[in-house]
């Protein structure tokens, strides 16, 4: 860890014009102090209408019901109803059908909120969406050997940037997500690798997307870690899905899920595998029940095979750590990806920043540009995508993240024997 430290320590003194660690300490009691600011203004997300009109609000609703003794995947209005009073709130989804998409262990991870108030309960995610984003920033920063001051400092910078800022209106998971990785990160620097495959496979069966993380774990030879993943993810989906019957399961993977894809693939904000549908079957946004042209599911598939072979063989070298090169492609594999799930980003992004000098000059200009776009640019772009019905965002953050896939493989500065070392992580790069 001491040698780390000093490789951190290092690479940031060359890269720093804060030689005065007076000035230096200035300026980062300034950033937590700005960004503790901008999150105060996180509160008009708890107050009427918008407190209701997120996604944390229909798995609080599919909880009780489920509680209750009822279909969690039931349809959406009676039970706003219900529960709240009127289902106004549903409007953001624009399905008159609409229904919980997401999966049983989602819902059933719900259940111990629902014992407190619908606002209560929302105001309390909201604040715990924020705590574990932070947390899981302090925690890798500090990982990697960076100073508490410096760690705190970019933990309150993450969680004030507007992809955060959307995380968290939507009552999203990604900032448990991107806790759950790093600490399995870190479990698999110590050798930990059954914790790592545990908290792996329980963040897995909660959102599904990070399945994808399995083949870093091959590649580094975890294969401890690869089948505790597995077995985990498997073993607490069919649990969850038992728990709230095999008819509302059922209901979910042949009904629900399918209509909620169709619905929202023409506007899933950076994934590359709905691509196809964006481009030749736009038309699913407005009819969700007509049938996907078979040529179109085939490009989709098409799509999720690249991403898995570009993660099979991608050489790392942004971050010289092939577990955490997924991130980028961990999103565009993702079928419904949207702006609050780049947060998964901040990461790959301080491991980058603190290991770019390896890359060439124009690597390093393309990748921080690709990089600023996504984290602090891609809420503005998505807005005036709205507003003037151009999809200028959802192209443009397509486009940075498939930068950032292509730059690993491009950029060969130092050969790749200098890739072999052990990273952070202590997981060797092939």
């Amino acid at each position: 860890m001491e040698h780390q430290s000093a490789t951190v320590s290092r690479s940031l003194d060359r890269g720093s014009v804060l030689k005065s660690p007076l000035l230096r300490s200035a300026v980062l009691v300034a950033v937590i102090v700005l960004s503790l600011g901008r999150l105060a203004t996180y509160h008009r997300y708890l107050e009427p209408p918008t407190t209701l009109r997120n996604d944390f609000t229909q798995d609080y609703i599919s909880a009780k019901e489920w509680r209750a003794g009822g279909d969690p995947y039931g349809r959406m209005a009676p039970l706003y109803r219900k529960y709240l009073g009127d289902d106004r709130a549903l409007s953001v989804y624009r399905d008159a059908e609409h229904r919980n998409p997401h999966p049983p262990a989602q819902i059933v991870a719900t259940v111990p909120i629902t014992l407190l108030g619908p606002a209560t309960a929302r105001t309390l995610w909201a604040l715990l969406t924020i705590a574990l984003m932070a947390w899981g920033v302090f925690f890798f920063s500090r990982r990697l050997g960076v100073d508490t001051l410096t760690a705190v400092a970019l933990a309150c910078a993450a969680v004030a940037t507007p992809i955060a800022e959307d995380n968290m209106r939507w009552g999203q998971l990604d900032g448990l997500i991107m806790l759950g990785l790093v600490w399995a990160w870190c479990d698999l620097g110590r050798g930990r690798e059954m914790r790592a495959g545990v908290v792996l496979g329980a963040i897995t069966a909660l959102k599904w997307f990070p399945w994808i993380m399995i083949i870093p774990l091959l590649r580094l030879r975890h294969w401890r870690a690869a089948g505790w993943m597995a077995g985990v993810a498997s073993s607490l989906t069919a649990a969850t899905a038992a728990a709230v019957g095999w008819h509302s399961t059922h209901e979910f993977l042949f009904d629900v899920a399918p209509r909620n894809y169709r619905l929202w693939s023409g506007r899933s904000f950076v994934s590359l595998v709905s691509a196809p549908i964006q481009w030749l079957a736009p038309q699913l946004e407005r009819y969700p029940g007509s049938r996907l042209p078979l040529y179109v599911v085939g490009l989709s598939l098409l799509a999720l095979v690249v991403c898995v072979v570009a993660l099979s063989r991608t050489h790392a070298h942004s971050t010289r750590d092939l577990y955490w090169a997924a991130m980028p492609i961990l999103v565009l594999a993702s079928p419904l990806a949207w702006a609050h799930q780049l947060v998964l980003l901040i990461p790959f992004a301080i491991l980058y920043w603190m290991r770019r000098a390896s890359l060439p000059t124009v690597a390093q200009a393309v990748e921080d540009m690709a990089l600023l776009l996504l984290i602090l640019g891609l809420p503005l772009l998505e807005w005036v995508g709205t507003t003037f019905s151009i999809p200028i965002g959802r192209w443009i953050g397509l486009g940075a993240l498939t930068v950032l896939v292509v730059v690993d493989f491009a950029s060969r500065k130092g050969g790749d024997a200098a890739l072999r070392g052990r990273s952070f992580s202590s997981a060797a790069v092939e």
